[in-house]
């Protein structure tokens, strides 16, 4: 069987599933210390007004930093938990050293999984067939979907059968 693009992409997804969870947690761990600490530096006045009366405040679901020349979005996940905005002229969230360097940690796998997603995407690809896949890497045979031969529906002894016979 011949191996397609679509193909060469799923059993890619699923050999990387193992690196992939561990640079989603990098980001997980990312994202809840930016939520801590933000939710530190609002002042506790402004926390127990809000919770007594939420619906006075204007709210935002993530919160941007400015970090290694862009802007990094950090959704919450948690419904519970909305984030203020920032009582800076910029409203700007400063990461801590600790941060950035787990930013730059997830920026760096993030990439490196990628390119190696591409690599074995066009490797799988370029090997064509199940066959050659087995002979040159046959670490991905057991992710490789498995196919069943298909018969031709044609019933061939009855078209034997007619084309044989003397009337239509």
């Amino acid at each position: 069987m011949r191996i397609s693009k679509e193909i060469a992409k799923q059993v890619a997804d699923v050999m990387l599933s193992n690196k992939k969870a561990a640079v989603d947690k990098l980001f997980e761990d990312l994202r809840k210390s930016v939520t801590e600490n933000v939710v530190l530096q609002t002042p506790c006045a402004v926390l127990d007004l809000y919770a007594k009366a939420p619906e006075y405040f204007t709210t935002q679901s993530s919160i941007y930093t400015h970090q290694l020349g862009g802007y990094v979005k950090f959704l919450s996940k948690d419904k519970d938990v909305k984030h203020y905005y920032l009582p800076r002229k910029d409203n700007m969230y400063l990461p801590s050293d600790s941060e950035v360097k787990l930013f730059q940690e997830w920026t760096r796998k993030t990439d490196k999984l990628r390119v190696l997603k591409a690599e074995l995407e066009a490797t799988l690809h370029g090997l064509r067939t199940y066959k050659n896949v087995s002979l040159h890497f046959p670490e991905a045979v057991p992710f490789l979907p498995k196919f069943e031969k298909t018969e031709i529906a044609i019933g061939f002894g009855r078209l034997r059968q007619r084309l044989s016979s003397k009337t239509f």
